[in-house]
């Protein structure tokens, strides 16, 4: 067998089976995802809006580019039937659908850019109303731009032996400068430019995951630590120890408490104008603020004491300072400093580092689950990314260099390739969201079998 016989073979095969197992798959999508949405968690939410879109975009290519171009007219119909003049209206729709499936990619990377970004936008943007307003932009658009097809393609016949084969190709009298206009506006809609915005935004978006995954709960925990330190003054003093947190910030603040604290004691150490020491002077205070005196069972007597013995007991008593040790007194002075850091280990009940600790430590870190609308996204993107760069290098090989050199066979081989790999992304997105996501998949299960599993 000749290679252009097994490429047509392949070929073939190839399409009619995207064409089999693509449609019933994106049905399936569209039942499981319409019927999510019906459910009232999901009613106002826009991930699920997109998806759908995306499917109806996946559908529209398969069922114009794979199963009416390629398997009506190349498989069944040898190419022996010319479309006549249904061919302006199907390359149309063909790019139509192309573009539309691309760029409701496109904009779904971009809506979870800004509510990962700009959360404060995100009420305005990441909304029912609004991702139907934009999804119905981009169909319109999609066609719109598409519509410059319409006036360039015409049916044509080409003879191939004994053969005639017909076709739909560009119109004889088309100048140069509209074809070559059209070569590059549809290549920099469909590759260029989705191909900058989603990995870039993409790229960010895991960016800015990753950090905040990385340092947000660790440091954010570390300064409610310090804050709850200077707010607290029931947490007991505990010198530096090896397990302690060393971020500049953290060493920073610490430093300033210390050193007020010092201030402070060194105040409350110093003497007074009249040589006395103010610890001394302010231990004047009365029998009731130091032993209250209980109330008999004849307090409500009024004339179970006289007005001398109330007197008496509310009289202030001078009371002599303990005597203190040197030793002792440095003790003591050592003890009142403020430690370098503050223990990890348990907490008064009663302090807000206890209240800080306690939220810190049943704070969930975040999982894959977490962010199943992001996780999704950049599924379907890497694979689109991937499913269709050998389309995009061909097409940089055919505008850079000269095509004559690349007529042959092995270009051919490598142009259909890359375009089957580029069709084959409209039909594997079931797959996809069965991966990235649990519920798709579960529900996925339960419609196979019949709700056995």
């Amino acid at each position: 067998m000749e290679p252009e016989e097994i490429l047509i073979l392949v070929v073939k095969v190839f399409y009619p089976a995207v064409v089999i197992f693509g449609l019933p798959a994106n049905a399936l999508t569209l039942y499981i995802l319409i019927r999510r949405r019906q459910r009232p968690s999901e009613a106002k939410t826009t991930p699920g809006l997109y998806l759908i879109a995306l499917a109806v975009a996946d559908s529209l290519v398969i069922i114009f580019i794979a199963f009416i171009e390629t398997v009506v007219h190349f498989v069944i119909l040898d190419q022996q039937v010319s479309f006549g003049g249904f061919c302006s209206w199907l390359i149309t729709f063909d790019y139509g659908a192309h573009n539309a499936s691309i760029w409701i990619i496109v904009v779904y990377t971009i809506e979870r850019f800004i509510g990962v970004y700009f959360p404060i936008w995100k009420h305005k943007v990441s909304n029912p109303r609004t991702a139907k307003l934009t999804i119905a932009g981009v169909y319109v658009c999609s066609y719109l731009l598409a519509l410059p097809h319409f006036f360039a393609e015409a049916p044509s016949t080409v003879q191939d032996g004994n053969r005639t084969i017909y076709r739909c190709y560009y119109v004889e009298n088309l100048s140069a400068e509209y074809r070559l206009g059209l070569i590059w506006g549809q290549s920099i809609l469909s590759y260029i430019i989705p191909y900058i915005v989603i990995i870039g935004f993409n790229g960010m978006i895991i960016y800015k995951l990753r950090t905040m995954r990385k340092i947000g709960p660790g440091l954010v925990r570390r300064m409610s630590e310090v804050t709850a330190t200077g707010a607290s003054t029931s947490v007991p003093p505990r010198a530096e120890t090896s397990d302690s947190p060393q971020h500049p910030f953290l060493q920073k603040r610490l430093a300033k408490e210390i050193e007020k604290k010092g201030t402070q004691n060194g105040d409350e150490s110093g003497s007074t104008d009249d040589g006395t020491n103010s610890r001394d002077k302010s231990r004047v205070t009365t029998r009731v603020e130091i032993h209250p005196r209980p109330r008999s069972s004849s307090s409500d007597n009024p004339d179970s004491s006289s007005d001398g013995d109330r007197k008496e007991a509310l009289a202030p008593v001078e009371t002599s300072p303990p005597t203190v040790s040197n030793s002792m007194a440095t003790t003591t002075t050592e003890s009142r400093q403020v430690s370098p850091m503050v223990s990890r280990g348990k907490a008064r009940p009663d302090s807000l580092r206890a209240r800080v600790l306690k939220t810190n430590s049943t704070r969930k870190r975040p999982t894959r689950s977490t962010n199943k609308p992001v996780v999704v996204l950049i599924t379907i993107s890497a694979t689109f990314v991937l499913l269709w760069f050998p389309r995009l290098v061909i097409f940089l090989i055919v505008r850079t260099n000269n095509v004559g050199r690349y007529d042959n066979f092995s270009f051919s081989v490598a142009q259909d390739v890359a375009s089957m790999m580029g069709l084959l992304n409209s039909a594997i997105n079931v797959f996809l969201y069965a991966y990235a996501d649990t519920r798709f998949r579960n529900d996925l299960v339960a419609i196979l079998t019949c709700g056995k599993r």
